[in-house]
């Protein structure tokens, strides 16, 4: 008869000392125990002992065997023998209650399931949502959890990296995949954070100031990119009411604020402005009121409906307007295509409508240090057009220093930032100290 394995039943499998162990003992006594099979010749015990001898004689048919009872004696067979740990029995619970509804279905009764399965009839009668209670059926539970030492961590991740399986691993330990699992993440993911720190010097070329930008724009500068406090009702278009994000006149104070940076533009300058779609509008009239020559409207699409907005009477925005003035052509790289960067152009009676296809911040991917921090990638997208190599670009509202964050080390940039607390945290972020 051709031996078949088949893996009936999931089990963890043997520690490599059980593995070193049981093929050392076959080796010097031969295969002392019959490998159990059914009538096609599929093993219901032993595939550990195939995996070592192959093909062999030495078997036993097991007849008349439903398909549930086949991988009940799989389980019972093994459960006998080998002493798993808690974790370990957690793991394989379900598969024995799946087995266990299967056999009730053929007609078995709790009693004989439990004796299928090497089980206590009180465990079956749990599943059933039965549960006896009694001195003979009392369901004994390990008083101790299998709890890997932090120092085995290290050891394990590069067992990992070495190309073993986690089940391998986890069998080793005594302890469920999912622990060896919990463990490769933590070790990845602190990876990551290592990774992205910040190495000495690498803003060398971020200079960060803190106080109000009326008093700090100095200079001349070839861009400005900035996402200012948008000024705007809470209840309305915004997340939460910040106290730095209220004004009884917001246009009045947006053009305060251009007021400041104009005289500090360059000759041949870009600018970048965020402003809320419900005032996107006026904004723009107050950059034509300046003579700041508009030429985009990008379009933020940020794919989320943030929390704590209020829109029973209207539909609510979930995008961002960019408005783009300047006289300078932008530095759009020589392989640039509107697919590459996921950008979607639609004509409109005033030009061009550029749509900048970019999720929120979210803190999986980057550190969020601000409430209404812009993500990297559309940050460094509109550093990167709006500027050229041995340019000085300012963000007079640097919020989370996101702009410091994308500049290229051929730039020069200043970040201007009111709030003490997030200056803190742009000197945490890219490792500087504020000048002053």
């Amino acid at each position: 008869m051709k031996i078949k394995s088949q893996h009936l039943v999931p089990l963890p499998p043997l520690t490599v000392e059980q593995q070193d162990a049981l093929r050392a003992s076959i080796e010097a006594e031969g295969l002392r125990v019959p490998i159990d099979v059914d009538e096609q010749g599929n093993i219901l015990d032993g595939e550990h002992r195939f995996d070592i001898v192959g093909q062999t004689d030495l078997v036993r048919v097991v007849s008349g065997l439903s398909e549930a009872e086949k991988r009940a004696y799989a389980f019972q067979s093994n459960l006998a023998r080998r002493n798993m740990s808690p974790a370990q029995w957690r793991e394989i619970q379900p598969h024995l209650k799946e087995i266990a509804l299967a056999l009730a279905e053929e007609g078995s009764t709790q009693e004989e399931i439990g004796r299928r399965l090497g089980v206590a009839q009180n465990t079956v009668s749990a599943w059933f949502g039965t549960p006896i209670i009694g001195p003979d059926n009392r369901r004994t539970r390990p008083d101790a959890r299998v709890k890997i030492p932090r120092e085995e961590h290290d050891s394990i991740v590069e067992r990992l990296e070495e190309g073993e399986t986690q089940e391998q691993v986890a069998a080793d330990y005594g302890v469920g995949q999912q622990a060896i699992s919990q463990i490769a993440t933590k070790a990845k993911d602190t990876k990551k954070r290592k990774e992205a720190r910040p190495k000495k010097g690498m803003y060398d070329h971020v200079t960060l100031l803190h106080g109000n930008m009326e008093d700090l724009v100095d200079g001349k500068f070839d861009l400005v990119v900035t996402d200012p406090p948008y000024l705007i009702d809470a209840n309305y278009d915004s997340v939460v009411e910040l106290e730095w994000d209220r004004s009884e006149n917001p246009l009045k104070q947006i053009r305060s604020w251009l007021s400041v940076i104009q005289p500090h533009l360059s000759d041949e300058y870009n600018l970048f402005w965020f402003c809320s779609p419900s005032m996107a509008a006026d904004t723009e009239l107050v950059f034509r009121e300046l003579e700041l020559s508009v030429q985009s409207r990008i379009v933020w699409p940020k794919r989320s409906l943030p929390k704590g907005r209020k829109g029973s009477d209207r539909f609510l925005s979930t995008w961002d307007m960019i408005l783009h003035a300047g006289n300078r052509p932008l530095n759009f790289p020589k392989e640039w295509t509107d697919a590459w960067f996921d950008v979607q152009l639609r004509q409109d009676e005033d030009g061009n409508l550029s749509c900048f296809e970019i999720p929120l911040t979210t803190s999986k991917k980057e550190p969020r240090v601000h409430e209404t921090q812009k993500p990297e990638e559309l940050m460094r997208r509109l550093v990167e057009f709006g500027s050229y190599p041995g340019d000085r670009i300012l963000d007079p509202f640097a919020g989370g220093g996101t702009t410091g964050v994308v500049t290229p080390t051929d730039r020069e940039v200043v970040l201007i930032e009111k709030e003490t607390k997030y200056v803190r945290a742009i000197e945490k972020r890219l490792s500087i100290r504020r000048g002053s």
